[in-house]
């Protein structure tokens, strides 16, 4: 059941991302002028991994709260989360402006242990509770202000917002996906770049990757 509930989220992660390469084949590869005067390829795609999304604090705020308001009768003894993996295609229709889509990945572990007495110490023994796994994927039409561009240093904001899909429990959830990030740089040469971005959402509160340009 678990390897079903991931295949399925993976696919559909998978499906997300190839979803957006038709948005770079309706036009013909170009490049574009920036403010400074200096010509860029057009087109991004980008990889990147993210810590500390707003599903990851969601889940790991509601593992403690559980185990708050069980009054001692269980435990967190493992929240885990495999960070955001994000892919993102990006599209200069400005000098200044880029749209695109946004895909992220992430797959979190919990599990809650139940007490079960006290030692003779007196210390509570706690048995192992089962593990529940979640997997959530957000799909995303994004938008990128570049704010500072220079041939090998650009700084730029970015907002997305679209649907968070959650696998895992008795039956799939759907809830708003969102990112946020106010600071962003990439560096690097005129084909491939390296990224931070900095903010809050589905791709996390820092996020770093490699950029393809063309």
């Amino acid at each position: 059941m678990i390897y079903s509930v991931k295949r399925k989220a993976f696919l559909l992660f998978l499906s997300a991302a190839l979803a957006v390469l038709p948005l770079q084949a309706a036009s013909p590869a170009r490049s574009f002028v920036s403010a400074q005067g200096y010509e860029f390829p057009a087109n991004e795609f980008s990889l990147s991994y993210g810590r500390v999304s707003y599903p990851e604090i969601a889940f790991t705020i509601g593992g403690v709260l559980g185990a708050g308001l069980s009054f001692g009768t269980a435990t967190p003894s493992k929240m885990i989360s495999t960070g955001a993996i994000n892919l993102e295609y990006q599209r200069f229709v400005h000098r200044i402006v880029a749209v695109g889509a946004a895909c992220s990945y992430e797959h979190y572990i919990m599990r809650f242990d139940k007490a079960a007495g006290t030692d003779e110490d007196g210390n509570k023994i706690y048995t192992e509770g089962e593990t529940n796994h979640h997997d959530m994927v957000s799909i995303m039409p994004s938008l990128k202000l570049l704010w500072f561009n220079r041939p090998h240093f650009s700084m730029y904001s970015k907002l997305a917002a679209g649907l968070l899909l959650h696998f895992g429990g008795e039956k799939p959830g759907a809830n708003v996906a969102f990112q946020v990030s106010p600071v962003c740089a990439d560096f690097g040469g005129r084909l491939c770049r390296g990224f931070v971005d900095l903010g809050f959402g589905c791709q996390g509160l820092a996020s770093a990757g490699v950029r393809f340009c063309f």
